[in-house]
């Protein structure tokens, strides 16, 4: 079988077709990969929003729970008669107070009560307890002016973080009798076990929570790294101080169970399989179209392909211009095959093909009309060269064929009628084509 063009043609178109079917399933599954990861990632963010909230609501309970004891023993104090805090007996109703309030918790570490002369705002005496065997810390508290000084000026609550073997919250409440300033009421927190009083978490599966508190030490709750990734924060309000929760992603927001490396291998084994797929059925396809219209032997083309052609080339003369077909037959191939047989038949046949080929122009047209019979398309051709076409086609065969050491002569004929003068439809050019028979015979 001759190699069409169009078959060529075909084969290149399906290759391509599959290139271009294997770049676009990588880029559907890339753009599928970028749309599901930007919607896992509002996802992540949404959720990890809500667990912020409530880190937020549990901490500012666990605050406001201690603030309020705080706030208790300074209701107490207003109201109490003898305010002599140099008085044990002052002393032990101070004490036990403090343990109906239930301020003797893990996270409240000592309580400190100062006295203030109501007149000149000058200390006059002060004293405290510890809890949990913390010897002498009630004292660390009168070492912070600037937290009475607060707490006074503002007439409320009043809180500072000092990190010195531990973080810890001083809390300040001034004691006000009969809308004077008469004493201060400290209580000293370990702010760790507030925070674990929260029950706050600070490793996620897709993120970790930072809890920045002004004065702690930076890796006693986490540190805020430098990322360009976007991260989520929000405020929680603890007396006159603002900390912030942050919630540092892992991922970049991405949901980590399926890695991109991991998924490569599958989506380029999909692509190669698409495109493998495609090509084989647009290879099919073509190969189904060369079949119908091409002839299996010589690959010229076959009696449809050549009636599309020729009714193109009808149509475009219809303003104006001719063109020729050429009928040629050998008349002796019956007797090539009875002689020589079938193959060697095939044979002449493929040489035929070849030679008529040679000659053609890049606009003729060579088709298989029947078994022993070519017919050739010419569009454009004057009617002065149809007479020499036919005789460069007719010179061409007058060489004898060598097929398997053998020399063949042909016996053969060749016509030639003009379209659109001598008729529009192919039985017609062939029947004038027949009245024009002109042989050559090589002896």
């Amino acid at each position: 079988m001759l190699d069409s063009p169009d078959l060529k043609r075909g084969r290149q178109t399906s290759m391509l077709l599959a290139l271009v079917v294997f770049f676009v399933v990588i880029i559907f599954f890339l753009v599928l990969r970028q749309a599901l990861s930007s919607t896992r990632s509002e996802q992540i963010q949404l959720q990890t929003r809500v667990d912020l909230g409530i880190a937020r609501s549990q901490l500012e309970n666990v605050l406001n729970e201690n603030l309020f004891l705080v706030n208790g023993l300074e209701a107490y104090l207003a109201v109490s008669s003898n305010k002599d805090l140099t008085n044990p007996a002052v002393q032990n109703d101070i004490r036990v107070y403090s343990e109906r309030l239930g301020l003797f918790s893990k996270a409240v570490l000592a309580i400190t009560v100062v006295g203030v002369d109501a007149f000149t705002q000058q200390r006059i005496s002060s004293f405290g307890f510890d809890f949990s065997n913390n010897t002498g810390l009630w004292r660390s508290v009168l070492k912070i002016p600037e937290l009475e000084q607060q707490a006074a000026k503002i007439k409320g609550l009043s809180v500072v973080v000092r990190s010195e073997n531990q973080d810890l919250l001083f809390v300040a409440k001034p004691i006000i009798c009969e809308q004077l300033y008469c004493g201060m009421v400290f209580a000293t927190l370990a702010l760790k076990q507030m925070v674990a009083a929260a029950k706050l978490q600070f490793d996620h599966a897709n993120y970790t929570t930072v809890l920045s508190v002004p004065g702690a030490s930076e890796n006693t709750f986490g540190k805020i790294p430098q990322s360009e990734t976007p991260i989520l924060d929000t405020q929680v309000q603890v007396a006159n101080q603002t900390w912030q929760l942050f919630a540092i992603p892992k991922n970049a927001w991405q949901n980590p169970f399926i890695p991109w490396f991991a998924a490569v291998p599958a989506v380029l084994f999909l692509a190669f399989a698409f495109s493998s797929l495609v090509f084989l059925f647009s290879q099919e396809r073509f190969k189904n179209q060369y079949v119908a219209l091409y002839d299996p032997l010589t690959g010229l083309g076959n009696r449809r392909l050549f009636e599309q052609h020729l009714q193109s080339e009808i149509k475009r003369t219809a303003n104006g211009g001719s063109g020729s077909v050429l009928v040629f037959s050998i008349d002796n191939f019956r007797a090539i095959n009875e002689k020589y047989g079938f193959t060697t038949g095939d044979h002449v046949l493929l040489e035929v093909a070849t030679r008529i080929q040679s000659v053609l122009g890049h606009k003729d047209i060579a088709a298989r009309f029947r078994a022993d019979e070519f017919v050739i398309l010419c569009p454009d051709t004057p009617r002065n060269q149809k007479i020499s076409v036919a005789g460069w086609i007719q010179r061409q065969m007058a060489e004898p064929l060598l097929i398997q050491t053998r020399a063949i002569h042909l016996i053969t004929s060749i016509g030639v009628s003009v379209y659109p003068d001598q008729g529009v439809e192919l039985n017609v050019l062939i029947e004038n084509a027949d009245n024009s028979w002109d042989r050559s015979t090589v002896m």
